[in-house]
């Protein structure tokens, strides 16, 4: 197995019923680069966690789009989304040069890990200029 050039970061916070959408976009990637996912999520009922139960439905269509590990990282009471960050960075693959923040209400486009992982040999920093957003309830954009 090739280990990752790219670390997806996944904070979840009471995102049991949204989490789908990040998921499965992260199931859609076209990329040939490896990557890993790494999510830290508070574990109690009252944060309405997924949990490593609502991950396993995934697990294998997200190894199919080039994902090589999933590590999930329970947290046992509420924490900062930046501690939540810096825990992941530290599980991220030594050679993960690519670190890719992903919310758990965000859909990335197919090509989003890719893409950032090739600007990023020249940058240090990527961010897109422009953010698609779907209004479900009114269905406008």
């Amino acid at each position: 197995m090739p280990n990752p050039e790219i670390t997806v970061a996944l904070p979840l916070w009471r995102a049991k019923d949204i989490a789908w959408l990040a998921l499965e976009s992260l199931c859609r990637q076209f990329t040939q680069t490896p990557w890993e996912l790494i999510i830290a999520e508070e574990t109690t009922q009252q944060h309405n966690p997924l949990g490593k139960g609502g991950l396993a439905p995934y697990r294998e269509r997200l190894k199919k789009a080039g994902c090589v590990e999933v590590t999930y990282i329970p947290i046992t009471e509420w924490i900062p989304l930046a501690d939540k960050w810096r825990i992941i960075a530290k599980m991220a693959h030594p050679n993960s040069r690519t670190f890719i923040l992903q919310a758990a209400d965000c859909y990335s486009e197919p090509a989003r890990l890719q893409r950032s992982h090739d600007a990023l040999k020249d940058h240090h920093w990527t961010h897109t200029t422009k953010g698609v957003f779907l209004d479900l309830k009114h269905n406008a954009k």
